[in-house]
């Protein structure tokens, strides 16, 4: 390894550590503190979160610009950004107080908005494939549907750490979610095939960063690589697609809005119905992030590999 690999590999080796050091804190605190004082616990940590994580910060606001320009004043960027690592660790210390606590508390934590489609959706017995966003707590969308005797599955990237990894999983498999690496590719497909012919949700979110070899769809007029995963199961299976996003509506609870089936073109040209029903997926998951700017997860760099739209 040369001199040049050292700096960033022992970056990210620091970061991995911090990464399992929180994670465990988080955990110890949400065994022994109750709800409300985790809440008043995690203001705290996302205004040192704020001013310590600079490069984070640094890409909230380099996103916000992208997204954005100049329609949003530094004083609302500035607001949105402080919520968002505010509402991240009260996302953090909400998920690792689900493992050890019973999660019939959710009912109260989280209302449900149109469950009502869900229930027709998966009435036709082929599954349903669940299309969010990094948006809100996402991660208790299953327990709060497992809690109502939904089974559900979700495909995810594990991170790179295999130490956090093993600590996310073991938080997961305590959940009683079911979890889907989204590598090998192939795997994970005929998992996600299988999961559907369980008459199963299976959550997606197709908002992240992808591979330069998926398709390109316009984001915020930007072109950025998306994921076709949703569009593809729903034609392979007859699987209906419903969008489905979780919003913190209050300081400290939650809303699940479950969406009615989105409506796919399919004509015979299959790979153009692909890329214009996943454009229209991600032009809807743009109007719920201009909806609620301050939950979206603007510190992921979605428009790392973008091209101006023009």
């Amino acid at each position: 390894m040369g001199r040049r690999d050292k700096k960033p590999y022992l970056r990210k080796r620091i970061l991995y550590f911090c990464g399992r050091i929180w994670a465990r804190f988080a955990i110890l605190l949400a065994k022994w503190l109750p709800l409300k004082y985790l809440h008043f616990v995690a203001g705290i940590f996302g205004k040192i979160g704020f001013y310590l994580m600079k490069k984070r910060r640094q890409i909230a606001y380099h996103n916000l610009q992208i997204a954005f320009g100049n329609s949003k004043t530094k004083s609302e960027c500035d607001e949105i950004v402080k919520t968002i690592f505010r509402d991240t660790a009260k996302n953090v210390l909400e998920v690792a107080k689900l493992a050890y606590t019973d999660p019939a508390f959710l009912r109260e934590l989280i209302s449900i908005d149109g469950l009502e489609y869900l229930d027709n959706a998966l009435s036709q017995g082929k599954g349903v494939v669940a299309l969010s966003a990094h948006m809100g707590n996402f991660p208790i969308i299953g327990p709060r549907l497992i809690l109502e005797g939904y089974r559900f599955n979700l495909i995810l990237r594990n991170p790179k750490d295999k130490i956090l990894a093993k600590t996310l999983s073991d938080i997961r498999i305590k959940l009683g979610l079911d979890s889907i690496p989204d590598k090998p590719r192939s795997m994970c497909a005929a998992k996600s095939l299988a999961s559907l012919k369980k008459n199963s949700i299976l959550y997606l979110q197709i908002d992240q960063n992808a591979s330069s070899q998926d398709l390109w769809v316009d984001f915020f007029g930007w072109l950025v690589p998306t994921f076709r995963g949703p569009v593809v199961f729903s034609f392979r299976t007859g699987a209906p697609i419903l969008p489905m996003f979780i919003i913190r509506d209050a300081s400290n609870h939650h809303k699940l809005i479950i969406k009615p089936p989105f409506k796919l073109i399919n004509t015979e040209n299959k790979e153009d119905d692909i890329l214009q029903n996943t454009a229209k997926l991600t032009k809807l998951i743009e109007a719920y992030i201009k909806q609620y700017p301050s939950q979206w997860w603007w510190l992921h760099r979605r428009w790392k590999k973008a091209k101006k739209n023009n």
